[in-house]
C-alpha cells in the first residue's frame, strides 16, 4: 500500500470516528478516548484526505457478502440478478446480490438505490435511507434515488423530509405520475400532522403515545386500578417499577426524556398516572411519584 493510499484510508477512518463522536450515544469518557484516537491518528498522518468512498461503507458491504463467497462477476449483471430476485420477493437474496454489485463498482449509485429498495423491503428504513443518500452523493441528480428516499423517511415518520425528496423527484422528472402521487399523499399527510407535533413529543419513541392511548381504552386497567387500593400491593408494585425504571434507563437514556415529554403533552397518560396517584392516596400506602403529583422522575438514572 502507498502512502497515498495509507492517508487516504486514514483520512476516511477520522471521518467515521468524528462521526461517532457527533452521534452523541456514547458516554463522556468514551467520546473522549475517541477524541485521543483522533489527535494520535492526525499527529502520525497530518492532513490525511478523505476518500470519495466511505471505507466504513465498503466494509459493510465486504462483510455482508462474506458469507456468500467470492465476490467476482460484473457489477451490472449483479445489479440484473438483484432486480429479478427482488420480483420474486427474495429480498435477502436481493441484498447479496447488491452488496456484490457494489464491491464491483462502489461508485454506482443506482447499485445503492436498488439496495435501498431491498433494505425497505427488510424494514431495515435507517439502512434504506443511507444508501439513498450514498447513491445522491454519486449522482444528486437520480431522480429514483430521491424518490426512494422519500419512500424510507415515510417509513420512519419524517414526512417534511420525505416531502422534500419527492419534491426533488418531481422537479427532476416532472411527468413521473407515481412521484407526483407521492408528494401529494405525503405532503398531505405532512400537513394533517398537529402544528405544535415538535412540541408534543415529536421524536419520542415510536409507538408510546399510542400505546398509552390504548392503555386507557383498555378494560384490564381497571382490574390494575383495583388491585392498587391493597396499601401493600402499591408499595410492591412501586418498588418493582423503580427498578425496571432504573434497568430501562440504563439500557435507554432517552427514555426518560421522551416519558417526560408525553406527560407533559399527551392528556391520556397524565390522567392514568393521576388516576393511579388518587387510588394510592386513598388507600394510604407509598409516597408521590418522583418529580412532582403526575410528573416523571426528576432526574434519569445513568
Amino acid at each position: 500500500m502507498s502512502d497515498e493510499d495509507k492517508r487516504a484510508f486514514v483520512g476516511d477512518f477520522v471521518r467515521f470516528l468524528r462521526q461517532e463522536i457527533s452521534q452523541m450515544s456514547h458516554t463522556p469518557d468514551l467520546v473522549e478516548s475517541l477524541e485521543v484516537a483522533v489527535q494520535c491518528l492526525e499527529a502520525v498522518f497530518p492532513n490525511a484526505p478523505e476518500s470519495d468512498v466511505s471505507a466504513w461503507e465498503l466494509f459493510r458491504t465486504a462483510r455482508e457478502t462474506s458469507a456468500s463467497g467470492s465476490v467476482g462477476g460484473d457489477g451490472e449483471a449483479l445489479k440484473n440478478e438483484g432486480n429479478r430476485l427482488m420480483k420474486e420477493e427474495k429480498y435477502q437474496e436481493a441484498l447479496l446480490s447488491y452488496n456484490r454489485a457494489i464491491c464491483c463498482d462502489p461508485r454506482n449509485p443506482i447499485f445503492y438505490c436498488n439496495r435501498a429498495a431491498a433494505w425497505i423491503r427488510l424494514g431495515d428504513y435507517d439502512r434504506a435511507i443511507s444508501d439513498a443518500q450514498l447513491s445522491l452523493k454519486y449522482n444528486p441528480s437520480y431522480c429514483k434515488a430521491h424518490a426512494r428516499l422519500g419512500d424510507a423517511l415515510v417509513k420512519v415518520g419524517r414526512l417534511e423530509q420525505a416531502t422534500a425528496a419527492y419534491e426533488e423527484a418531481v422537479r427532476l422528472e416532472p411527468g413521473n405520475a407515481d412521484y407526483q402521487n407521492k408528494l401529494d399523499t405525503t405532503r398531505q399527510r405532512a400537513q394533517e400532522q398537529p402544528a405544535d407535533a415538535a412540541a408534543n413529543g415529536a421524536g419520542m419513541n415510536a409507538g408510546l403515545a399510542e400505546m398509552a392511548a390504548r392503555m386507557m381504552s383498555d378494560p384490564s386497567v381497571n382490574e390494575v386500578l383495583s388491585y392498587l387500593n391493597d396499601s401493600n400491593s402499591i408499595e410492591s408494585l412501586l418498588n418493582t417499577g423503580r427498578q425496571l425504571a432504573m434497568q430501562m434507563g440504563a439500557q435507554n437514556p432517552q427514555l426518560f426524556t421522551d416519558i417526560r415529554r408525553l406527560l407533559q403533552t399527551n392528556p391520556n397518560v397524565a390522567n392514568l398516572v393521576n388516576t393511579i396517584q388518587q387510588h394510592q392516596n386513598e388507600s394510604g400506602g407509598g409516597p408521590a411519584p418522583p418529580g412532582g403529583p403526575g410528573g416523571p422522575p426528576t432526574s434519569s438514572p445513568p
